[in-house]
């Protein structure tokens, strides 16, 4: 469960770092799901209702029209065949039966549903469905009136037949009244009047036979002929609008999709290190302070850094944790702290300058004393331009009301070091590490613990520029609590001043 916890934890960090790039990916998926909505819309459905006759019972006692019978008879492909000509270029039976639904909706209503991309062509194939069964089954109907006809003239020639054999049974029957029952030419009249009889039963059966398939056939031309037509000619069906919500947030959906994966492995590859305790494990020295600050990038920037940053009562903390932390001095002495900063690293060079101003206000002058390196060549050129007569090339921030309520000073210098080949300052009293969250990668920083404990002295600190919203880590190490302090001597390593600055 921790592990499944920590894992969430990364991607969302991880998607957060880049929510920019993701958020852009899901604007670019909707717009893509909107054009394609726009050059693709949802087929439409156009729908046509045919009336059957009304439900007419036979001598077998079921109904004459049957609706699932119409609905085969409406999605043959005799009907569609025919309704497929109706547009250009003609659609083939098989595709419009793919597009064509046929539904029985009541025993006398049947509806035609026709599907296709363009409305004027579903609602002329649905209107030509319709129409063409209604022209099938009246073939049908013609075609079997000839039947009809033939079965009236076998039905007249029975009856014929029927009534001349009744004729001469009635004939037969007087002769042997006549002539005696016993005398021979009755025996013979009798046994002839037998044959007539099954004869006339014979014929009978035949014209009975021939009466129901004529019932049958006038019962079924009557209700194809005068009870089927269209109902209601084919409209269009209104088009949801679902269909084109989905293709929007398909596409949106793919563009997060997208986004996500191309973040999580950008973050994978990543080795840059971002959570204070990343940074103070690498280092292997505690964070003292955390400060948010952007990038100066000309003399004008510096100048107006220098000028109207205004220290915050947070700042001002921050400031008096370092000096608790770093400036252990007596009174009346210098205090000398050194802040190294990589060169690429603009806003840890702006967040050291902050500090430096910050620390004025708890009552004593602060000498910044910017390095040679070239990344802080603006920086000087500010601080010349701020310095009056007689400074020696130091530029001191005082308090607020310019009052002193110490006589010691604290000069901090600010060191700038290319990140490949760190030179460092050497005989350092205290050190302090600026760096951005997110800047560096672990290599980086090593290379430059290893540079600064090559040059005699090691970093007493980190000072975290612009943390992660999302970093709750504290970025102490164990045994290694910062409390305050009274201000002591703090003893000097192979250094010694020479105009006021650190040689």
């Amino acid at each position: 469960m921790n592990e499944q916890t920590l894992d969430t934890r990364w991607v969302v960090r991880a998607l957060w770092r880049r929510r920019l790039f993701v958020a852009l990916l899901i604007a670019f998926g909707l717009a893509a799901g909107v054009a394609y909505s726009m050059y693709n819309p949802n087929p439409a459905t156009a729908r046509a209702l045919v009336l059957l006759p009304a439900g007419t019972v036979s001598s077998t006692g079921n109904p004459a029209a049957d609706d699932a019978t119409q609905v085969i008879i409406a999605r043959s492909t005799p009907v569609l065949a025919a309704a497929g000509a109706a547009v250009s270029p003609p659609v083939s039976a098989q595709d419009l039966r793919n597009k064509t639904a046929v539904t029985g909706l009541s025993d006398e209503v049947l509806q035609v549903q026709v599907t296709d991309n363009s409305g004027a062509n579903a609602i002329t194939l649905a209107n030509a469905v319709a129409t063409d069964y209604i022209v099938y089954v009246t073939k049908t109907v013609s075609s079997s009136s000839a039947v009809l006809t033939a079965l009236r003239q076998q039905a007249n020639l029975l009856t014929q037949q029927v009534l001349a054999l009744q004729d001469a049974i009635n004939a037969t029957s007087a002769r042997i009244a006549g002539e005696g029952a016993t005398s021979a030419n009755g025996l013979r009249d009798t046994a002839e009047l037998g044959t007539l009889k099954d004869q006339q039963e014979q014929v009978s059966l035949q014209l009975n036979n021939i009466n129901s398939q004529i019932f049958s056939a006038q019962l079924s031309g009557s209700i194809a002929s005068n009870g089927t037509r269209i109902l209601q000619r084919a409209t269009l069906v209104p088009s949801s609008r679902l269909g084109q919500a989905l293709k929007i947030a398909v596409g949106g959906l793919l563009g997060l999709l997208v986004a996500s994966v191309i973040a999580l492995v950008r973050a994978r590859n990543d080795r840059r290190l971002r959570l204070r305790d990343e940074l103070a494990e690498v280092v292997g020295v505690p964070v003292l302070v955390s400060l948010e600050a952007g990038r100066c990038r000309s003399v004008k920037d510096w100048a107006r850094l220098l000028e109207r940053h205004e220290p915050s009562a947070v700042d001002t903390w921050n400031a008096r944790r370092v000096l608790y932390r770093l400036a252990r001095t007596e009174a009346d002495e210098v205090v000398d702290v050194t802040i190294v900063v990589l060169a690429e690293d603009g806003p840890a060079l702006a967040a050291s300058v902050q500090l430096a101003k910050s620390a004025s206000t708890l009552g004593l002058p602060v000498n910044l004393l910017p390095g040679p390196h070239p990344a802080l060549a603006a920086l000087r050129l500010a601080c010349q331009a701020r310095q009056g007569p007689g400074d020696g090339g130091v530029l001191t921030f005082l308090s607020a009301d310019g009052a002193l309520s110490r006589s010691s000073t604290l000069k901090v210098a600010l060191e700038a070091v290319d990140d490949k080949r760190p030179d460092m300052p050497s005989g350092v009293a205290a050190g302090l590490l600026a760096v951005s969250a997110g800047a560096w990668t672990a290599e980086v920083l090593a290379r430059l613990a290893v540079a600064a404990s090559d040059a005699g002295w090691r970093f007493d600190g980190i000072l975290v520029v612009n943390p992660a919203p999302d970093d709750n880590t504290t970025g102490s190490l164990p045994n290694n609590e910062v409390r305050p302090a009274p201000v002591r001597a703090h003893p000097r390593v192979g250094s010694e001043l020479s105009g006021g600055q650190p040689r």
